[in-house]
Protein backbone atom coordinates (compact mmCIF):
# COMPACT_ATOMS: atom_id res chain seq x y z
CA UNK A 1 0.00 0.00 0.00
CA UNK A 2 1.88 3.30 -1.29
CA UNK A 3 0.19 6.83 0.16
CA UNK A 4 2.20 10.38 0.12
CA UNK A 5 -0.18 10.61 3.45
CA UNK A 6 -0.63 9.43 6.71
CA UNK A 7 -3.91 7.94 7.45
CA UNK A 8 -5.56 6.68 10.09
CA UNK A 9 -8.38 4.41 9.56
CA UNK A 10 -11.01 2.90 12.78
CA UNK A 11 -13.69 1.05 13.20
CA UNK A 12 -16.50 0.23 15.67
CA UNK A 13 -19.45 -1.41 13.49
CA UNK A 14 -18.89 -4.60 15.92
CA UNK A 15 -17.34 -6.25 18.66
CA UNK A 16 -13.99 -6.08 16.69
CA UNK A 17 -12.40 -2.99 16.75
CA UNK A 18 -9.87 -1.43 14.86
CA UNK A 19 -7.38 0.73 13.97
CA UNK A 20 -4.87 1.10 11.17
CA UNK A 21 -2.18 3.82 10.80
CA UNK A 22 -0.32 4.23 7.27
CA UNK A 23 2.62 6.66 7.21
CA UNK A 24 3.47 8.75 4.36
CA UNK A 25 6.87 6.94 4.42
CA UNK A 26 5.27 3.73 3.75
CA UNK A 27 5.18 2.07 7.52
CA UNK A 28 1.82 1.08 8.02
CA UNK A 29 0.55 -0.38 11.88
CA UNK A 30 -2.24 -2.18 13.03
CA UNK A 31 -4.17 -3.13 16.19
CA UNK A 32 -7.28 -5.07 16.62
CA UNK A 33 -9.18 -6.33 19.88
CA UNK A 34 -12.60 -7.70 20.57
CA UNK A 35 -14.14 -5.79 22.49
CA UNK A 36 -15.29 -6.94 26.02
CA UNK A 37 -16.18 -3.64 27.78
CA UNK A 38 -16.71 -0.04 25.70
CA UNK A 39 -15.80 0.76 22.34
CA UNK A 40 -14.62 4.03 23.47
CA UNK A 41 -11.98 3.05 25.91
CA UNK A 42 -10.55 0.41 23.12
CA UNK A 43 -10.46 2.50 20.38
CA UNK A 44 -8.51 5.23 21.75
CA UNK A 45 -5.69 2.88 23.22
CA UNK A 46 -6.06 1.07 20.17
CA UNK A 47 -5.10 4.96 17.65
CA UNK A 48 -2.36 5.64 21.15
CA UNK A 49 -0.54 2.24 20.30
CA UNK A 50 -0.54 2.87 16.67
CA UNK A 51 0.83 6.17 16.60
CA UNK A 52 3.17 5.14 19.62
CA UNK A 53 4.61 2.51 17.02
CA UNK A 54 4.80 4.42 14.16
CA UNK A 55 6.39 7.34 16.09
CA UNK A 56 3.65 9.60 14.95
CA UNK A 57 2.41 12.68 16.49
CA UNK A 58 -1.16 13.34 15.74
CA UNK A 59 -0.42 16.73 14.23
CA UNK A 60 1.07 14.55 11.66
CA UNK A 61 -1.92 13.12 10.33
CA UNK A 62 -3.53 13.94 6.86
CA UNK A 63 -7.19 12.60 7.28
CA UNK A 64 -8.61 9.92 8.92
CA UNK A 65 -11.29 6.63 7.56
CA UNK A 66 -13.82 5.77 10.12
CA UNK A 67 -16.23 2.50 9.02
CA UNK A 68 -19.63 3.52 8.30
CA UNK A 69 -20.75 -0.05 8.82
CA UNK A 70 -23.56 -1.07 8.68
CA UNK A 71 -23.88 -2.74 12.45
CA UNK A 72 -23.73 -1.68 16.40
CA UNK A 73 -26.08 1.30 16.32
CA UNK A 74 -23.66 2.18 19.71
CA UNK A 75 -20.23 1.39 18.12
CA UNK A 76 -21.00 3.32 15.08
CA UNK A 77 -21.69 6.41 17.43
CA UNK A 78 -18.51 6.14 19.05
CA UNK A 79 -17.02 5.60 16.23
CA UNK A 80 -18.34 8.56 14.47
CA UNK A 81 -17.84 10.42 17.65
CA UNK A 82 -14.60 9.89 18.13
CA UNK A 83 -13.27 10.65 14.25
CA UNK A 84 -15.56 13.75 13.54
CA UNK A 85 -13.97 14.73 17.38
CA UNK A 86 -10.53 14.32 16.02
CA UNK A 87 -10.88 15.59 12.78
CA UNK A 88 -12.20 18.73 13.43
CA UNK A 89 -9.99 19.49 16.53
CA UNK A 90 -6.67 18.70 14.04
CA UNK A 91 -8.45 20.29 10.87
CA UNK A 92 -8.37 17.39 8.36
CA UNK A 93 -10.73 15.64 6.17
CA UNK A 94 -13.06 12.76 7.71
CA UNK A 95 -13.46 9.89 4.95
CA UNK A 96 -15.80 7.08 5.26
CA UNK A 97 -16.23 3.53 3.58
CA UNK A 98 -18.21 0.24 4.29
CA UNK A 99 -17.46 -2.05 6.74
CA UNK A 100 -19.36 -4.59 4.76
CA UNK A 101 -17.09 -4.05 1.79
CA UNK A 102 -14.02 -3.84 3.73
CA UNK A 103 -14.85 -7.41 5.32
CA UNK A 104 -15.41 -8.66 1.01
CA UNK A 105 -11.93 -7.25 0.25
CA UNK A 106 -9.81 -9.88 0.95
CA UNK A 107 -11.88 -12.44 -0.36
CA UNK A 108 -13.39 -10.84 -4.15
CA UNK A 109 -11.32 -12.99 -6.28
CA UNK A 110 -13.26 -15.40 -8.56
CA UNK A 111 -16.09 -16.15 -5.99
CA UNK A 112 -19.58 -15.08 -5.03
CA UNK A 113 -18.81 -13.76 -1.50
CA UNK A 114 -21.85 -12.56 1.33
CA UNK A 115 -20.67 -10.31 4.28
CA UNK A 116 -22.93 -10.40 7.12
CA UNK A 117 -23.28 -8.54 10.25
CA UNK A 118 -25.64 -9.56 13.22
CA UNK A 119 -28.66 -7.32 13.28
CA UNK A 120 -30.95 -8.16 15.58
CA UNK A 121 -34.30 -9.24 15.12
CA UNK A 122 -33.00 -12.99 13.51
CA UNK A 123 -32.02 -10.56 10.83
CA UNK A 124 -28.48 -9.72 9.17
CA UNK A 125 -26.80 -6.77 7.47
CA UNK A 126 -25.23 -8.05 4.32
CA UNK A 127 -23.93 -7.81 0.99
CA UNK A 128 -22.79 -9.42 -1.91
CA UNK A 129 -20.03 -9.38 -4.84
CA UNK A 130 -19.18 -11.62 -7.70
CA UNK A 131 -16.17 -11.99 -8.85
CA UNK A 132 -15.15 -8.29 -7.10
CA UNK A 133 -18.09 -6.93 -8.76
CA UNK A 134 -21.10 -5.57 -6.26
CA UNK A 135 -24.07 -7.92 -6.97
CA UNK A 136 -26.38 -6.56 -4.14
CA UNK A 137 -26.11 -3.75 -1.72
CA UNK A 138 -26.52 -3.63 1.98
CA UNK A 139 -29.56 -4.72 3.07
CA UNK A 140 -31.37 -6.19 6.13
CA UNK A 141 -32.66 -10.22 5.44
CA UNK A 142 -32.92 -13.24 7.08
CA UNK A 143 -30.53 -15.86 6.72
CA UNK A 144 -33.14 -17.93 4.81
CA UNK A 145 -33.66 -15.08 2.32
CA UNK A 146 -29.74 -14.38 2.25
CA UNK A 147 -29.28 -18.29 1.33
CA UNK A 148 -31.82 -17.96 -1.30
CA UNK A 149 -30.34 -14.85 -2.95
CA UNK A 150 -27.22 -15.99 -2.86
CA UNK A 151 -28.77 -19.20 -5.33
CA UNK A 152 -29.85 -16.93 -7.55
CA UNK A 153 -26.54 -15.17 -7.97
CA UNK A 154 -23.71 -17.87 -7.54
CA UNK A 155 -24.07 -18.56 -11.19
CA UNK A 156 -21.49 -21.94 -10.62
CA UNK A 157 -19.28 -20.15 -8.42
CA UNK A 158 -17.74 -21.04 -5.00
CA UNK A 159 -19.84 -19.10 -1.90
CA UNK A 160 -17.99 -17.61 0.69
CA UNK A 161 -19.59 -15.96 3.78
CA UNK A 162 -17.59 -13.61 6.26
CA UNK A 163 -19.01 -13.17 9.59
CA UNK A 164 -18.02 -12.62 13.33
CA UNK A 165 -21.60 -14.01 14.22
CA UNK A 166 -22.98 -17.16 15.09
CA UNK A 167 -25.20 -18.13 12.19
CA UNK A 168 -27.53 -21.67 12.46
CA UNK A 169 -26.49 -24.30 10.39
CA UNK A 170 -24.73 -21.79 7.38
CA UNK A 171 -24.62 -23.63 4.05
CA UNK A 172 -21.50 -21.98 3.09
CA UNK A 173 -17.94 -21.88 4.65
CA UNK A 174 -17.55 -19.07 7.50
CA UNK A 175 -14.86 -17.22 7.43
CA UNK A 176 -13.97 -14.72 10.37
CA UNK A 177 -13.13 -11.04 9.29
CA UNK A 178 -9.78 -9.43 10.27
CA UNK A 179 -7.56 -6.40 9.52
CA UNK A 180 -10.94 -4.55 9.48
CA UNK A 181 -9.16 -1.12 9.75
CA UNK A 182 -6.63 -1.74 7.11
CA UNK A 183 -9.04 -2.73 4.27
CA UNK A 184 -10.76 0.56 4.89
CA UNK A 185 -7.46 2.11 4.63
CA UNK A 186 -6.77 0.32 1.59
CA UNK A 187 -10.10 1.42 0.24
CA UNK A 188 -9.06 5.09 0.81
CA UNK A 189 -5.44 4.53 -0.63
CA UNK A 190 -7.33 3.13 -3.98
CA UNK A 191 -9.77 5.71 -4.35
CA UNK A 192 -7.24 8.47 -4.42
CA UNK A 193 -8.41 11.96 -3.92
CA UNK A 194 -12.15 12.05 -3.44
CA UNK A 195 -13.27 8.26 -4.37
CA UNK A 196 -14.67 8.09 -0.90
CA UNK A 197 -17.09 9.93 0.65
CA UNK A 198 -14.84 12.63 2.02
CA UNK A 199 -16.26 15.35 4.99
CA UNK A 200 -13.84 18.75 4.91
CA UNK A 201 -13.68 20.53 8.30
CA UNK A 202 -16.95 22.63 7.56
CA UNK A 203 -18.63 19.30 6.44
CA UNK A 204 -17.81 16.84 9.26
CA UNK A 205 -20.38 17.61 11.27
CA UNK A 206 -22.71 16.53 8.71
CA UNK A 207 -20.68 12.94 8.60
CA UNK A 208 -23.34 9.79 9.66
CA UNK A 209 -22.84 6.12 10.16
CA UNK A 210 -25.04 3.86 7.73
CA UNK A 211 -26.93 2.37 9.74
CA UNK A 212 -29.88 0.93 6.93
CA UNK A 213 -32.57 0.62 10.03
CA UNK A 214 -34.20 4.18 10.18
CA UNK A 215 -35.34 3.37 13.99
CA UNK A 216 -31.76 3.03 14.86
CA UNK A 217 -30.78 6.50 13.84
CA UNK A 218 -33.07 7.88 16.17
CA UNK A 219 -32.56 9.03 20.13
CA UNK A 220 -33.81 6.66 22.61
CA UNK A 221 -36.76 9.14 23.40
CA UNK A 222 -38.08 9.38 20.16
CA UNK A 223 -37.91 5.57 19.72
CA UNK A 224 -40.22 5.02 22.36
CA UNK A 225 -42.37 7.08 21.15
CA UNK A 226 -42.66 4.88 18.23
CA UNK A 227 -43.40 2.48 20.60
CA UNK A 228 -39.70 0.60 20.06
Amino acid sequence: MISSRTILAIDTSTRLTSACLLTASGELVEEEVITTASHDQELYALVQRCLERARVQTKALDALVVGSGPGSFTGLRIGYSFAQGFCMGRRIPLMQASTLTAWAKPHLKEKLVLTLIDARRSEYFCAAWRDGNLVWPASIMSDAAIWKQAEVHKQGLAVLVVSDTEIPNPPYPVHLPGRIAYWLLQAAVDSGEGGLAAFNVPEIASASPNYLRAVSAKTIAERKNLGG
